[in-house]
């Protein structure tokens, strides 16, 4: 042979090998698929009721190195018609239970009867074409195809079986093939499909062998509407049994599983009729009894009182409803009482502040919550009155004020006559004969509430002194005291007259508008010299220290540490004060009055007085309130102020 046709025939077989490999790839890729490489299943067979089931469909892709898409499934299952007899079946498909893609999710299901049917008839949809088709799952059990119900219109027989199965694919009618298809090379295959090889039932459960037990029902009985209710329980329970509690045939909240044991249901029932359903894998059964909540009404709670009212009246309680069992109050000061509509007569103060109320009705329930009123005792007012207490006989327009913005004003006079102001917060009023008065007032407060006594302000109606007086060549010995008083004005000393008080004496001057003190007027160490304004006609029968006290030149100048304040015009001393300072006229008006005077902080005017041909004054704060007082001094032309330190 030569060598080229050797080379032929090498060329030969090495072709018809790699033509064999590639064939034989081919060959594997396109063969079909095996019925072994699925599973179809029955799983779940659940007895729902005593005359209902319901079981899965699954298929399962048993080759999990090849992708199995899902072209159509129809299944034919055979039904044991025993289990209906008497009655009628039927089967329906439970919404939302296919995880098959929505346009492969099964439609129709139906089930038929008569001689070799006895059949639950799972239709087909049409195919969706290949690439659209449902992958299975390779994970057992697989890919949910629907979950079916079968339903009796009467009870299974006791300890009978449905006995599903699964029809082939070769069955003919009048029976129904189980068929599964698959897209394999982009085409619509149909795979074998063997009862019992490829298509089996997982499990075959007892129909109505094993119901729950009915047990009593527990609780129950009469309780206050505002109690929150009663238990309801059972005396018994099965595990592996669910127990369901109905109000008036409505379902209360959630099943709970059975202990073994007495249960109860969860919290407190309130009003109606209860009933209880126990459920387990085989059905469901009634409990023996029903069970009544009755919930008598709670009081509602009524108060009250006549406040606000004023101290010293009654206060009144007011409660109810009436006719209840009992009644407990308490309230401010330690008050309690047991009675309907208690009172607190001749009320304090005290006696404000909030009260409670329980009350039992004959149920013997009692309002869940405490009821309480407020109650206000006004004080009673006590009105102050203002005006003068020394008055001359005779006097006119005399005012006598309380406090203002109140109403029913109440004055009484004695001793005089109101010539204005009656029934407002200010009076005027002219006095009579010498002796004792009284300026008397009540009113109505904000409140409502008066005194329970109107308030007094004693006068006294002293007797009119001369317009002048002067008073020249007297001395004041020692432990004497002399009183000297005009209605307008006194004049001491003078055109070559003296006026002494001795060391141990003391002279009261007391005038309506001036005191004069001349050259001439001394007072000796020890002795004492007050002279007064009175603008109310506190004369001699009445002196009053705590108006301007002036002394002479004859004090002694004071110390050079003496504190004070000093001006152009004038100085004082001590500043501050305890009480007696000393204004020094660094210029006086000679042959002129210097007006002085004395101011309080808020203004009031405290004193006032003139004084000529005099450098030095003594001033007495000695019972006024401590705090700042300015004291303004004009002389002719010129006026300076200064601020006095009471302490």
């Amino acid at each position: 042979m030569k060598k080229s046709d050797n080379r032929l025939i090498k060329n030969f077989l090495f072709i018809s090998i790699l033509i064999a490999l590639c064939c034989g790839t081919l060959l594997a890729q396109g063969s079909p698929r095996s019925s072994q490489d699925f599973a179809i299943s029955i799983r779940n067979i659940v007895q729902t009721s005593d005359r209902t089931i319901e079981f899965d469909l699954f298929l399962l892709d048993t080759d999990a190195a090849q992708t199995f898409e899902l072209a159509s499934v129809q299944c034919g299952i055979t039904v044991n018609p025993g289990i209906y007899a008497g009655g009628t079946f039927s089967s329906a498909l439970v919404p939302s239970t296919s995880e098959l893609n929505p346009a492969q999710a099964p439609a129709s299901v139906t089930y038929t009867t008569g001689s070799g049917a006895n059949i639950i008839k799972l239709a087909a949809v049409t195919p969706p074409g290949a690439g659209n088709g449902t992958i299975l799952s390779s994970v057992s059990p697989g890919t949910r195809v629907i979950r079916i119900k079968l339903t009796s219109t009467v009870a299974f027989p006791a300890n009978s079986y449905a006995d599903l199965a699964f029809a082939s694919n070769s069955t003919q009618v009048p029976s129904y093939a189980t068929r599964v298809a698959i897209y394999q090379d982009g085409k619509n295959t149909q795979l074998a499909v063997s009862a019992g090889t490829n298509a089996t039932v997982a499990g075959n459960p007892v129909l109505n062998s094993s119901f729950p037990i009915a047990y009593a029902l527990t609780g129950g009985g009469t309780c206050c509407d505002n109690s929150g209710g009663l238990p309801v329980g059972l005396a018994n329970s099965e595990i592996g049994c669910s127990y369901s509690l109905f109000r008036n045939d409505v379902l209360v909240g959630s099943p709970i599983t059975g202990t073994g044991t007495a249960i109860n249901f969860p919290g407190n029932q309130t009003a109606g009729t209860f009933k209880v359903t126990g459920t387990n894998s085989y059905g469901a059964t009634a409990m023996l009894n029903s069970v009544m909540v009755l919930m008598n009404p709670s009081p509602v709670p009524v108060i009250g009182s006549n406040s606000p009212l004023c101290s010293g009246a009654t206060l009144n309680l007011t409660g109810g409803p009436a006719s209840m069992n009992s009644y407990a109050w308490s309230g401010p000061n330690g008050f309690t009482s047991a009675i309907q509509n208690p009172s607190i007569a001749n009320a304090t103060t005290l006696a404000s502040g909030n009260y409670s109320i329980t009350v039992t009705n004959s149920f013997g329930c009692v309002a869940s919550t405490t009821t309480t009123t407020s109650v206000v005792v006004n004080a009673l007012p006590v009105p102050t009155i203002t005006g003068p207490v020394s008055i001359c006989t005779g006097a006119t327009g005399i005012n006598y004020s309380t406090e203002p913005s109140m109403t029913g004003y109440s004055w009484l006079v004695t001793g005089g006559n109101i010539t204005a102001g009656a029934g407002t917060n200010t009076i005027t009023v002219t006095w009579g004969a010498v002796g004792a008065g009284v300026v008397s007032v009540n009113y109505i407060n904000g409140s409502l509430c008066a005194a329970s006594a109107p308030s007094a302000w004693n006068v006294t109606i002293s007797p009119v002194p001369a317009t002048q007086q002067t008073l020249g060549n007297l001395i004041v010995l020692n432990d004497h005291s002399m009183c000297a008083d005009a209605v307008q004005t006194i004049y001491v000393a003078g055109n070559s007259t003296t006026f002494t008080v001795e060391t141990g004496g003391t002279s009261h001057l007391v005038a309506g508008q001036n005191v004069f003190l001349y050259p001439g007027t001394t007072v000796q160490s020890g002795g004492y010299l007050h002279a007064y304004i009175s603008n109310d006609c506190l004369y001699c029968t009445a002196p009053r220290s705590s108006v301007i006290a002036v002394s002479t030149d004859s004090i002694a100048n004071p110390e050079p540490d003496v504190p004070g304040i000093r001006n152009d015009l004038f100085r004082v001393f001590p500043n501050p004060t305890t009480g007696i300072f000393t204004l020094e006229l660094l210029k006086p008006a000679i042959n002129s009055p210097v007006r002085v005077e004395l101011f309080s902080m808020q203004g009031m005017l405290v004193a006032r007085n003139e004084l000529i041909n005099m450098t030095r004054h003594a001033f007495d704060l000695g019972n006024k309130p401590s705090g700042l007082y300015i004291i303004r001094v004009v002389a002719g032309s010129e006026e300076k102020t200064a601020r006095i330190v009471k302490l």
